[in-house]
């Protein structure tokens, strides 16, 4: 999953980091829906992330 992430955004964001945000999606993920209510803090933090990546996204396009 890092790699994948590594390839889709800035070589400007170091591995790391990348691979640290995966492992707390994959966390979050291994409780999630139907396990994790809608409203559970696991929901919000990957919305975040989600949010984050999509910045980078569109960061990169703008570039």
């Amino acid at each position: 999953m890092t790699t994948r992430v590594y390839q889709s955004v800035s070589r400007r964001i170091h591995k790391d980091v990348i691979q640290n945000y995966c492992a707390q999606v994959w966390l979050a993920a291994k409780d999630s829906y139907p396990a994790v209510p809608a409203n559970s803090l696991e929901i919000e933090i990957i919305s975040e992330y989600c949010d984050e990546i999509e910045s980078y996204n569109k960061e990169i396009a703008y570039i």
